[in-house]
């Protein structure tokens, strides 16, 4: 079955892990009435057969993007909406961009300003350099030395303004929130006309078919889960069907209930 058949929100699964079984001595195993189906797994060995486990969870997607603006402002447009798929580039929302536009002007001013400084600088030294250069006497060295240290400064004010100015623009092109790769909008967090802060989250995008099970662990079952342990995850919804999946992540932190969160990845295509 495709990962296409999956919704788009978190949905209710219930996951079966083999796991290796601990008896105690006391224990009276009865013998087995059929024999397990196999699982399939990406450990090199085949997996001992074991008691069956059953766990409650949720789907959701294994790579999502929280999208935010790098400079603060005011909304001025919103442009996707949840469920949307979008393309690469594609702009999502919009910032009015009348400030960021006016420090470009005063960059670009700057910019002119500072250029001019330095056009006259340089003038006075190759003049200084000339006299020089016809009469040893006629122009002292400290004046040689502080017409150049002039021209340094000038074109040290020029860099920093140029420098100023691609900042301004940068900020400017920044007020456009595009969508950093093709995805689904799963959550949207921003409205027309909102001020919002630099950073503040304003859309969740996952990337369509990569999905993953979230699941909490006992604390006495914690210790049978590792990377790689291959698990049947089932739907109520579809009877029938089973999709197989294999632990990615374990956490060593125990949460709610002190049970231990792990992350199934679910495997494209498996029936």
């Amino acid at each position: 079955m495709s990962t296409s058949c999956f919704t788009n929100r978190p949905g209710l699964v219930s996951l079966i892990i083999l796991v290796s079984a601990l008896t105690a001595c006391t224990e009276h195993v009865p013998p087995p009435v059929e024999t397990v189906r196999a699982i399939r797994t990406i450990t090199v060995a085949e997996p001992a057969s074991g008691k069956m486990r059953r766990f409650s969870g949720v789907v959701e997607a294994a790579d999502t993007s929280s999208l935010s603006f790098e400079v603060p402002g005011n909304v001025q447009e919103v442009r996707a909406e949840v469920g949307e798929r979008v393309t690469r580039g594609q702009v999502l929302a919009v910032l009015d961009d009348t400030s960021y536009q006016l420090n470009v002007e005063a960059a670009q001013a700057a910019v002119g300003g500072a250029e001019v400084q330095l056009a006259d600088a340089r003038n006075d030294l190759q003049r200084l350099q000339r006299l020089a250069a016809q009469d040893r006497g006629a122009i002292s060295m400290r004046s040689l030395e502080q017409a150049q240290a002039t021209y340094d400064g000038a074109l040290q004010n020029l860099s920093y303004n140029n420098s100023r100015l691609n900042m301004a623009r940068r900020d400017q092109e920044r007020t456009s929130l595009l969508a950093p790769f093709d995805g689904v909008i799963a959550a949207r967090r921003v409205d027309p006309f909102q001020e919002i802060a630099r950073g503040e989250p304003m859309f969740d995008l996952f990337i369509e078919g990569a999905m993953q099970a979230a699941i909490s662990i006992p604390e006495s079952e914690i210790g049978r889960v590792y990377l790689g342990l291959a698990g049947d995850i089932r739907f109520p919804s579809i009877s029938g069907q089973v999709h197989q999946g294999v632990v990615t992540e374990v956490s060593k932190v125990a949460g709610a209930a002190n049970a231990f969160p792990i992350k199934l990845a679910i495997e494209a295509g498996a029936d």
